[in-house]
């Protein structure tokens, strides 16, 4: 009776070890039924405007689609320092298990991405990317040049020649760069458009108010205005109306408008037609992808590859009807505050 009580006692042992010891390891590692762990994605951003509520909608979007969650989203100012700190209380305090970013600085974010690869959570990169694209699992970006390019093709296509004040963005933001020389590259040699000014703005619209507003009492013949941002609109409007020359299209005063991103001035600047031209980026497209290749990474999956760039779309006062539901700036709410 002795042997089989201490049989019994091993069997029931053995039972209980390993009924305790798979419930235990789904526990502690968070796994779902089909041992795949749920995305717990932690958001940082290097600044809040109406584009990245575009771009926050769409991860969210991704993230309620995949059946994960958002443990924390932060902005970060334009801090690098801030972004860092944020990223590692993400992982240490929030239990991120994969991080996306949009880099306040595409060099100094190189220690955080480092940081959470130490601690087994890979890193997905959107809008900015990066420069050592090793580190990472996958970087989704537009492709500011060719978005550029397009924007000069159109003004170099009119039927009358041109005389253009070009708005240049952050000399330190990839984005402002190649829109810059994609649009220079494309009105070069064009035989129809006249580049008369470039006026730095630093992506500050007082900045940009006063360049423009000085620019055109230099160049009161003016035909068209390059904006490598809408959110630039507000300044370049309030610009030319003290300049009398804020008006629609088919008015002697007019001076046309070309523009990039396509948000919510410049879906309104189209739909009034005070706008000519708005090459639209995809910005809830980035975040769609960026959260699907998160959740390949934690599947076990490579992502087919680690970079990805998608250009803009032609939105112009003529297709504006047609384009309108595709125009993220169209659908979005209105701009939120920082926080």
């Amino acid at each position: 009776m002795a042997a089989f009580a201490v049989l019994g006692a091993l069997i029931a042992a053995v039972l209980a070890a390993g009924c305790g010891g798979g419930g235990g390891a789904s526990s502690s590692t968070g796994e779902s039924e089909g041992g795949t762990e749920p995305l717990r994605l932690g958001v940082s951003f290097d600044l809040y405007n109406s584009a990245r509520t575009a771009e926050k909608k769409g991860i969210e979007d991704a993230v309620a689609e995949a059946g994960g969650e958002i443990v924390s989203f932060q902005v970060a100012d334009e801090d690098p320092a801030k972004q860092a700190s944020q990223i590692e209380t993400m992982i240490q305090s929030n239990g991120a298990n994969a991080i996306l970013v949009i880099p306040s600085d595409s060099a100094q974010i190189a220690s955080s991405i480092g940081f959470a690869k130490s601690q087994g959570v890979p890193v997905v990169v959107e809008d900015r990317g990066v420069e050592d694209t090793s580190q990472i699992a996958f970087q989704v970006t537009g492709e500011p040049e060719t978005d550029g390019m397009a924007v000069g093709e159109y003004l170099a296509g009119l039927d009358q020649p041109q005389k253009v004040i070009e708005l240049v963005g952050a000399l330190t933001d990839e984005n402002a760069v190649g829109r810059k020389n994609g649009f220079n590259k494309a009105i070069e040699g064009s035989g129809n458009v006249e580049l008369l000014q470039e006026v730095p703005t630093n992506w500050d619209r007082e900045e940009a108010l006063n360049g423009l507003t000085a620019a055109l009492r230099s160049h009161p013949d003016v035909t068209a205005v390059f904006t490598p941002s809408d959110y630039l609109d507000p300044s370049v409007e309030s610009a030319l109306k003290s300049a009398s020359r804020w008006a629609p299209i088919g008015s002697p005063k007019h001076v046309n408008l070309l523009q990039i991103d396509g948000d919510q001035n410049g879906c309104r600047l189209l739909k009034t037609k005070y706008s000519n031209y708005d090459n639209v980026t995809p910005l809830e497209e980035f975040g769609a992808k960026a959260v699907h290749a998160a959740v390949e990474v934690l599947e076990g999956k490579e992502p087919p590859q680690k970079t990805e760039t998608l250009p803009g779309f032609s939105a112009t006062a003529e297709n504006f009807k047609e384009k309108e539901s595709e125009i993220w700036g169209c659908t979005a709410p209105p701009e939120e505050e920082e926080g």
